[in-house]
Protein backbone atom coordinates (compact mmCIF):
# COMPACT_ATOMS: atom_id res chain seq x y z
CA UNK A 1 0.00 0.00 0.00
CA UNK A 2 2.90 2.30 0.77
CA UNK A 3 4.51 1.61 -3.08
CA UNK A 4 2.93 4.92 -5.07
CA UNK A 5 2.41 2.07 -7.91
CA UNK A 6 -0.05 0.59 -6.42
CA UNK A 7 -2.67 -0.27 -8.49
CA UNK A 8 -6.47 0.79 -8.69
CA UNK A 9 -9.97 -1.28 -8.82
CA UNK A 10 -11.85 -0.43 -12.75
CA UNK A 11 -13.74 2.31 -12.35
CA UNK A 12 -17.97 1.85 -13.17
CA UNK A 13 -17.25 3.22 -16.56
CA UNK A 14 -13.85 0.89 -17.08
CA UNK A 15 -15.98 -1.98 -15.98
CA UNK A 16 -19.11 -1.64 -18.47
CA UNK A 17 -16.41 -1.19 -21.17
CA UNK A 18 -14.91 -4.23 -20.10
CA UNK A 19 -18.14 -5.74 -20.63
CA UNK A 20 -18.47 -4.55 -24.03
CA UNK A 21 -15.02 -6.46 -24.77
CA UNK A 22 -16.56 -9.69 -23.22
CA UNK A 23 -18.87 -9.48 -25.75
CA UNK A 24 -17.05 -9.28 -28.43
CA UNK A 25 -15.18 -12.72 -27.09
CA UNK A 26 -18.31 -14.39 -28.27
CA UNK A 27 -19.50 -15.76 -31.22
CA UNK A 28 -21.40 -13.30 -33.27
CA UNK A 29 -24.99 -15.35 -32.15
CA UNK A 30 -24.35 -15.31 -28.58
CA UNK A 31 -23.49 -11.32 -27.93
CA UNK A 32 -26.18 -9.95 -25.74
CA UNK A 33 -28.80 -7.54 -27.33
CA UNK A 34 -28.51 -5.17 -24.10
CA UNK A 35 -25.70 -5.11 -21.24
CA UNK A 36 -25.88 -2.02 -19.00
CA UNK A 37 -29.09 -0.52 -20.54
CA UNK A 38 -26.97 -0.01 -24.08
CA UNK A 39 -28.17 -1.67 -27.64
CA UNK A 40 -25.93 -3.49 -29.29
CA UNK A 41 -25.68 -2.33 -32.93
CA UNK A 42 -24.83 -6.13 -34.68
CA UNK A 43 -24.29 -4.18 -38.24
CA UNK A 44 -20.95 -3.77 -36.97
CA UNK A 45 -20.59 -6.86 -35.99
CA UNK A 46 -17.37 -8.67 -36.62
CA UNK A 47 -15.53 -12.47 -35.23
CA UNK A 48 -13.39 -9.99 -33.26
CA UNK A 49 -15.25 -6.70 -32.73
CA UNK A 50 -18.73 -5.93 -31.41
CA UNK A 51 -21.02 -2.07 -30.82
CA UNK A 52 -23.39 -1.07 -27.92
CA UNK A 53 -25.01 2.33 -28.33
CA UNK A 54 -25.92 4.24 -25.24
CA UNK A 55 -29.19 5.95 -26.38
CA UNK A 56 -29.31 7.71 -23.20
CA UNK A 57 -26.15 9.66 -23.73
CA UNK A 58 -25.14 8.59 -27.46
CA UNK A 59 -21.86 7.48 -26.42
CA UNK A 60 -20.78 4.21 -28.92
CA UNK A 61 -18.69 1.47 -27.14
CA UNK A 62 -16.48 -0.57 -29.07
CA UNK A 63 -14.98 -3.75 -28.07
CA UNK A 64 -12.18 -5.57 -30.08
CA UNK A 65 -11.21 -8.84 -28.52
CA UNK A 66 -7.59 -10.28 -28.72
CA UNK A 67 -6.46 -13.25 -29.68
CA UNK A 68 -9.13 -16.03 -30.82
CA UNK A 69 -7.94 -18.17 -33.47
CA UNK A 70 -4.61 -20.27 -33.56
CA UNK A 71 -3.78 -18.00 -37.08
CA UNK A 72 -3.57 -15.25 -34.30
CA UNK A 73 -1.37 -17.05 -32.47
CA UNK A 74 1.60 -17.99 -34.81
CA UNK A 75 1.20 -15.26 -37.36
CA UNK A 76 0.69 -12.37 -35.29
CA UNK A 77 1.78 -12.39 -31.96
CA UNK A 78 4.57 -13.87 -33.31
CA UNK A 79 5.15 -11.14 -35.33
CA UNK A 80 4.75 -8.94 -31.93
CA UNK A 81 7.43 -10.39 -30.24
CA UNK A 82 10.12 -9.86 -32.99
CA UNK A 83 8.59 -6.55 -34.02
CA UNK A 84 6.10 -5.22 -31.63
CA UNK A 85 4.06 -4.73 -34.07
CA UNK A 86 0.63 -7.45 -35.28
CA UNK A 87 0.02 -8.10 -39.12
CA UNK A 88 -0.31 -5.29 -41.34
CA UNK A 89 -3.47 -6.27 -42.80
CA UNK A 90 -5.34 -6.89 -39.51
CA UNK A 91 -3.75 -3.69 -38.39
CA UNK A 92 -4.98 -2.24 -41.99
CA UNK A 93 -8.64 -4.04 -41.08
CA UNK A 94 -9.16 -2.74 -37.78
CA UNK A 95 -8.23 0.82 -38.96
CA UNK A 96 -10.80 0.27 -41.61
CA UNK A 97 -13.66 -0.77 -39.41
CA UNK A 98 -13.02 2.22 -37.21
CA UNK A 99 -12.84 4.84 -39.55
CA UNK A 100 -16.37 3.72 -40.78
CA UNK A 101 -18.17 3.80 -37.15
CA UNK A 102 -16.58 7.28 -36.93
CA UNK A 103 -17.87 8.68 -40.49
CA UNK A 104 -21.18 7.07 -38.88
CA UNK A 105 -21.28 8.81 -35.68
CA UNK A 106 -19.70 12.04 -36.41
CA UNK A 107 -20.81 13.76 -33.38
CA UNK A 108 -20.89 10.78 -30.87
CA UNK A 109 -18.43 10.12 -27.76
CA UNK A 110 -16.73 7.10 -28.69
CA UNK A 111 -14.62 4.66 -26.60
CA UNK A 112 -12.43 1.82 -28.06
CA UNK A 113 -11.43 -0.76 -25.45
CA UNK A 114 -8.92 -3.21 -26.90
CA UNK A 115 -7.23 -6.53 -25.23
CA UNK A 116 -4.14 -8.30 -25.56
CA UNK A 117 -3.76 -9.05 -29.06
CA UNK A 118 -5.59 -5.99 -30.54
CA UNK A 119 -4.08 -3.47 -27.86
CA UNK A 120 -0.71 -3.53 -29.94
CA UNK A 121 -2.89 -3.40 -32.84
CA UNK A 122 -4.85 -0.39 -31.81
CA UNK A 123 -1.29 1.35 -30.91
CA UNK A 124 -0.53 0.51 -35.03
CA UNK A 125 -4.23 1.57 -35.98
CA UNK A 126 -3.50 5.05 -34.40
CA UNK A 127 0.26 5.40 -34.50
CA UNK A 128 0.65 4.27 -38.49
CA UNK A 129 -1.92 5.92 -39.55
CA UNK A 130 -2.25 8.32 -42.74
CA UNK A 131 -3.13 12.43 -42.46
CA UNK A 132 -6.81 11.44 -43.64
CA UNK A 133 -7.23 8.67 -41.90
CA UNK A 134 -5.83 10.28 -38.89
CA UNK A 135 -8.42 13.11 -39.13
CA UNK A 136 -11.64 10.49 -39.05
CA UNK A 137 -10.02 8.08 -36.31
CA UNK A 138 -9.45 12.00 -34.19
CA UNK A 139 -13.52 10.99 -33.88
CA UNK A 140 -12.57 8.54 -31.02
CA UNK A 141 -12.41 10.16 -28.04
CA UNK A 142 -11.27 7.33 -25.55
CA UNK A 143 -8.88 4.27 -26.00
CA UNK A 144 -8.71 1.66 -23.04
CA UNK A 145 -6.14 -0.76 -23.65
CA UNK A 146 -6.57 -3.83 -21.36
CA UNK A 147 -3.09 -5.45 -20.66
CA UNK A 148 -2.06 -4.93 -24.57
CA UNK A 149 0.62 -7.12 -25.79
CA UNK A 150 4.36 -6.23 -26.00
CA UNK A 151 7.74 -7.91 -26.14
CA UNK A 152 10.80 -7.05 -24.46
CA UNK A 153 13.02 -8.48 -27.71
CA UNK A 154 11.91 -5.94 -29.97
CA UNK A 155 11.88 -1.51 -30.65
CA UNK A 156 9.45 0.19 -27.60
CA UNK A 157 9.62 3.57 -29.73
CA UNK A 158 5.67 2.81 -30.38
CA UNK A 159 4.97 2.01 -26.72
CA UNK A 160 6.39 5.15 -25.41
CA UNK A 161 4.69 7.51 -28.52
CA UNK A 162 0.99 5.67 -27.41
CA UNK A 163 1.39 6.06 -24.07
CA UNK A 164 1.43 9.93 -24.79
CA UNK A 165 -1.76 10.07 -26.60
CA UNK A 166 -4.54 12.01 -23.80
CA UNK A 167 -7.24 9.60 -24.81
CA UNK A 168 -5.14 6.10 -23.97
CA UNK A 169 -5.64 4.62 -20.59
CA UNK A 170 -4.36 1.76 -19.67
CA UNK A 171 -5.50 -1.18 -17.51
CA UNK A 172 -2.36 -3.37 -16.59
CA UNK A 173 -1.56 -6.08 -14.44
CA UNK A 174 1.62 -6.54 -12.90
CA UNK A 175 1.67 -10.11 -13.23
CA UNK A 176 0.44 -10.42 -17.00
CA UNK A 177 3.55 -11.20 -19.16
CA UNK A 178 2.24 -9.78 -22.16
CA UNK A 179 2.19 -6.49 -21.09
CA UNK A 180 5.09 -5.94 -19.31
CA UNK A 181 6.80 -3.77 -21.38
CA UNK A 182 4.05 -1.41 -21.04
CA UNK A 183 4.31 -1.50 -17.39
CA UNK A 184 7.98 -0.77 -17.46
CA UNK A 185 7.14 2.68 -19.52
CA UNK A 186 4.17 3.66 -16.99
CA UNK A 187 6.58 3.02 -14.05
CA UNK A 188 9.10 5.20 -15.71
CA UNK A 189 6.34 7.74 -16.28
CA UNK A 190 5.31 7.68 -13.10
CA UNK A 191 8.35 8.09 -11.57
CA UNK A 192 9.33 10.84 -13.44
CA UNK A 193 6.19 12.46 -12.54
CA UNK A 194 6.76 11.38 -8.79
CA UNK A 195 10.30 12.73 -8.85
CA UNK A 196 9.12 16.29 -10.29
CA UNK A 197 6.44 16.55 -7.74
CA UNK A 198 8.89 15.83 -4.88
CA UNK A 199 11.46 18.83 -6.55
CA UNK A 200 8.49 21.00 -7.01
CA UNK A 201 7.74 20.85 -3.11
CA UNK A 202 11.43 21.89 -1.67
CA UNK A 203 11.47 25.17 -3.93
Amino acid sequence: MSNPLHGRDLTNDGQENADVLIEAYQGMDQRAGKIHGWVRLPKYDTDIASVYYNPKTKDVHIGIAGSKTAHDWYHHNTQIVTGQSAGKELVDSVRKYLMKISEDFPNHNLEVTSHSLSGNVMKDVILDASPAETKLLDNIDELLFINPGSSPLADESSISEIMKDPRAHFYLNKSDLISQVFNQHLSCYLFEVFTIFANSKTE
